[in-house]
């Protein structure tokens, strides 16, 4: 099996590089970042809402602060209302950072690139909706100390398990890593087959 040549390396390298900051650089200066962050924040809320208890009344609001986000989340409970904002960094740029691994990939059929993107956007913005929920459980908690109560337990321990991973990049960047797992794979396969 032959080397791939450094120089096709540096070349995917660099069509990756450009099209993160492309879209990154786009989806900031359009607003489609804080967008969906919103939409993160607001399935947080209803998952919580959910899956939580009925007497805590919950409103997130979702700013940019630069390259950050601002969440202000408040709560309304029968200890009374409370409010605590954090900054974080967007959740939402591992959709872009997906996003750009994809377009950036190799021989892919218009076709199979739509459905990745499709089915690798909407997994990614599932898991980041869970992040956001365990950052708001968070808060609850060690904030607001409404107790181990306030969602099932079971919710409690994923998001709990997800919030952990995030030093690393984590669980919620598992498509990114399988992605380029398969990626990998079917190239070294290709060049073995030459």
């Amino acid at each position: 099996m032959s080397p791939i040549r450094p120089e096709r390396i540096a070349a995917r390298v660099a069509v990756f590089a450009a099209a993160y900051l492309g879209l990154f650089a786009l989806a900031l200066w359009s607003g489609a970042l804080i967008a969906t962050e919103r939409a993160l924040a607001a399935g947080a809320v209803r998952t919580m809402s959910a899956l939580g208890d009925p007497a805590i009344e919950r409103r997130v609001e979702v700013s940019r602060m630069g390259a950050y986000v601002r969440y202000d989340f408040s709560v309304s409970s029968p200890q009374g209302p409370q409010q605590v904002a954090a900054k974080h960094p967007f959740h939402a740029q591992n959709l872009v950072l997906f996003a750009a691994l994809v377009l950036a990939s190799p021989a892919l059929t218009v076709r199979r690139r739509a459905a990745v993107l499709a089915a690798g956007l909407a997994l990614i913005f599932a898991l980041d909706t869970l992040i956001v929920v365990g950052d708001l459980v968070r808060a609850e908690d060690d904030v607001f100390h409404l107790g181990e109560r306030n969602v099932w337990p079971a919710l409690e321990a994923l998001v709990g398990a997800l919030r952990y991973s995030q030093p690393t990049g984590g669980a919620f960047m598992a498509p990114v890593f399988v992605w380029g797992l398969l990626l990998g794979t079917r190239l070294l396969a290709r060049r073995s087959e030459t």
